[in-house]
């Protein structure tokens, strides 16, 4: 009885501690508002970036590749774009990153930016900026054009390019920009990126200088024309400039147009890039550039599967969404130095990150696998199909050690290549088992989406013995859970592992889904062990996760320690029907978490923080985990809860340009104005993924059927060791340090399946009393 007043004791003391929390959060009430001024767009190669925050006006950001770095001896993919914008001169001179937007959107359902601009004394014209990331070219690229409606008097037109391809700290040095083929070019030193600027209309002028009296800036706002030669200018901090005259102006009713094509090229590849930018452009207008891009918008929206019953409002994100997880998929082709093709990123890059942000444009399995199994539900079966493929064919397996069992999916992310990564701190590397489960959940639902299609047939081996294998290997005997792991929340590894509920939910789910694969390809011993070993991960959760009040704790380890141990990660073991609706500990679970980190307005604006853990990041509102508490309320029929926080996402999302953020501010230090978006803008699985997920499961009575019952069996005897020994980077091919990790790192000296941190008899003895008086609890 100890034990239990024990539990009981902390977990009490726990909600009242988060209670005094939450009050002093709560200044003031949530409600939906931009608080995002930038607007990307991406063809999988490259994004740009157009912000609109105080002082901006401008493209302030160009990535030549989306990924954020292409493998652990290449630096970061930089920020090649200080700013770029157009002008205007007839009576005055006007540089539109002076000029306020009087709208900033997409086109919705694209990547086409439209900015809008009203220029003072402008009274019969208007301006409109367009900007893109053209899918009409496979290419690093994007498109700027600039239209004036009539009636205009006479003017010129200009444009101004200040990108960075020197060296030096700032990439500011050592620049050269000369003329090319029906362009210019502007490069750095070395063997690096080189930038095509082609105007798509022959320019009337153009002029290449460093900052100062001769800069294109000023020279257009002096009044002067740009009378720049053919002659290579070299020197630090250049930008280039285009001026387009219109003698006559333009009538009332018509439009004049003017743009520029901006590619980049790397290892090499100029001709490659200007012959590619040459067969886009050649015989084109600046408006047929624009109207191609919508009708490649248009065909590729037009493949949607929507969720049912879903308003205008919800169409639109929705529609958004499906955008944006067109972005951040990895177009770049395959070559000898990686296989970049299909990954899916887990957020874009920004323009503007705040200092000591997190950027998160790296291929994360779990997040990548929200955004799988939300396309081939909505469609887009082959896009699916190749961000499985990619980490199918990704090099992985590198940290055996730690797992103690072969592998082949990504213990944490991938780099831009196509190799495993994981990131290391003090505690050591970040070793997680649910990206196993997640990715057969995603394997299975792809092949479900068109299962005439026998694409997946030469991968079964490996996700057999490697990826479901893995899992089966992995499942503790004396606790039928899944090993020690660092999990959803990366909580690295030294004796920060632990026994997760959301990653022994993923593994029911994932097992469960392969299953009947197993099935159609008659292998049917291995299927009955996936459902041998569901069966026992069910027992083992309702035995070791579940505290006396039928709440469902995020992990043994700190259920055990008898308080802190609540995280909304659990959510996951009721939207997968590990615990049915109507279950008391759905209806108990569901509560506490409410009770706990609900932050707003009942059934009105406001959502959840993530876990009791404490720091900064926890305690921030989390818009993924607001979208998957949806789900779980519309199983258990909270409907009115459910429509509540939904409208709350799809609101904030509609306030910023139906863009989905990681984080909203709850009022706490360095996050002061409740529901600003925070954290990495725009997400991907964590947002369109959990978005579209959302929306569907609002239509559907319950959770999918499990393929097994909970077992009748209890947990018996100590694991053995498994782990091999092994080094992480044991692969053919290493060799002078290959394997090294960015930290120095060449694996870790630790292993999950042979985790010994509770192999001792007091931790067994505890264990097997706990459960005991667990048994003893449900009997009384």
């Amino acid at each position: 009885m100890a034990w239990i007043i024990f539990l009981r004791y902390g977990v009490i003391m726990k909600t009242i501690f988060l209670a005094l929390i939450t009050l002093s959060y709560t200044v003031s009430a949530q409600t939906p508002h931009q608080s995002f001024m930038e607007i990307p767009s991406s063809n999988g190669f490259s994004s740009v970036h157009y912000s609109f925050y105080d002082g901006d006006h401008k493209i302030a950001a160009f990535y030549p590749h989306i990924y954020k770095q292409f493998d652990a001896w290449t630096e970061e993919t930089p920020n090649l774009m200080f700013d770029s914008y157009f002008g205007i001169r007839s009576a005055s001179a006007t540089w539109m990153n002076t000029v306020n937007e009087s709208s900033v959107a997409y086109l919705n359902g694209t990547g086409i930016i439209k900015v809008d601009q009203d220029i003072t004394g402008a009274d019969n014209f208007s301006t409109t900026t367009w900007i893109f990331s053209p899918f009409e070219i496979d290419q690093s690229a994007y498109v700027m054009l600039f239209e004036i409606s009539g009636e205009a008097p006479p003017m010129a037109a200009f444009s101004l390019h200040n990108l960075h391809l020197g060296d030096g700290v700032n990439r500011t040095d050592n620049e050269t920009i000369s003329e090319y083929r029906n362009g210019w070019i502007e490069y750095g030193p070395g063997d690096s990126y080189v930038v095509y600027y082609r105007p798509i209309t022959a320019a009337d002028g153009h002029l290449a200088a460093s900052a100062g009296a001769s800069s294109p800036w000023s020279v257009m706002n002096d009044g002067g024309d740009y009378n720049g030669d053919d002659n290579p200018v070299s020197g630090n901090d250049l930008a280039m400039g285009f001026q387009f005259n219109l003698p006559s102006g333009v009538a009332a009713g018509s439009k004049a147009w003017i743009g520029i094509v901006t590619a980049v090229s790397y290892n090499g590849d100029l001709s490659g890039m200007a012959d590619r930018v040459e067969a886009y452009v050649t015989g084109k207008s600046p408006e047929d550039l624009l109207t191609d891009e919508q009708a490649n918008w248009a065909a590729h929206q037009a493949r949607a599967t929507l969720p049912a019953n879903i308003d205008s409002r919800e169409e639109d994100l929705v529609r958004q969404s499906i955008a944006v997880l067109r972005f951040a998929q990895v177009r770049e082709p395959n070559t000898n130095d990686g296989n970049p093709y299909g990954q899916i990123l887990a957020a874009l890059p920004k323009a503007r990150p705040a200092s000591g942000e997190g950027i998160w444009n790296v291929a994360w399995v779990r997040d990548a696998s929200y955004g799988i199994v939300a396309l081939a539900k909505t469609g887009y079966v082959e896009e699916a199909r190749n961000a499985l493929r990619f980490m199918l064919e990704a090099r992985s397996g590198e940290y055996e050690q730690a797992v103690g069992v072969p592998y082949n999916i990504s213990v944490c992310r991938y780099y831009g290549s196509g190799r495993e990564e994981t990131d290391y701190n003090h505690q050591g590397p970040n070793i997680e088992f649910d990206d196993f489960g997640l990715f057969l959940w995603a394997f299975a639902e792809t092949v479900k989406a068109d299962p005439s299609n026998t694409w997946w047939h030469e991968y079964w081996d490996d996700v057999r013995d490697l990826t479901a294998g893995a899992l089966v290997k992995l499942t503790e005997n004396h606790t039928f859970l899944i090993a020690p792991d660092s999990s959803i929340w990366e909580r690295h590894w030294n004796g920060n592992e632990k026994r997760f509920t959301y990653t022994t939910a993923m593994a029911v789910k994932g097992l469960c889904s392969v299953s009947s694969l197993a099935e159609d390809m008659d292998d049917t011993t291995e299927a009955q062990s996936y459902r041998d070993t569901v069966s026992k991960l069910m027992k083992g959760m309702r035995l070791n996760l579940v505290d006396t009040q039928n709440v469902l704790a995020g992990s043994m380890e700190e259920l055990f320690s008898g308080t802190g141990y609540l995280d909304l990660a659990a959510i996951e073991a009721f939207n997968f029907g590990i615990f049915a609706p109507g279950d008391p500990i759905s209806t108990a679970s569901l509560q506490q978490y409410h009770q706990t980190f609900f932050d707003g307005t009942e059934n009105g604006h406001g959502g959840y923080y993530r876990n009791d853990d404490g720091d900064w990041y926890d305690l921030q509102e989390w818009s993924f985990i607001d979208l998957r508490m949806s789900v779980a309320l519309s199983y258990n029929g909270l409907t009115q809860r459910r429509d509540a926080l939904l409208n709350w996402v799809v609101s904030q999302s509609e306030a910023n340009n139906n863009l989905m953020g990681e984080l909203y501010c709850r009022g706490t230090d360095n996050c002061p104005q409740r529901g600003d978006y925070r954290g990495s803008v725009p997400m991907i699985g964590f947002g369109p993924g959990a978005l579209i997920l959302a929306l569907r499961a609002r239509n559907e009575t319950g959770p999918e059927a499990l393929c097994a019952t909970e077992s009748t069996e209890m947990p018996g005897l100590p694991d053995v060791d498994r782990t091999e020994g092994n080094d992480a980077g044991t692969d053919d091919d290493a060799g002078n340090g290959d394997d090294i990790t960015p930290g120095g790192k060449t694996g870790c000296d630790c292993s999950a399946a042979g985790n010994t941190q509770f192999a001792t008899l007091p931790f067994f003895m505890a264990l097997f009393f706990a459960i005991v008086f667990r048994i003893y609890r449900r009997k009384i």
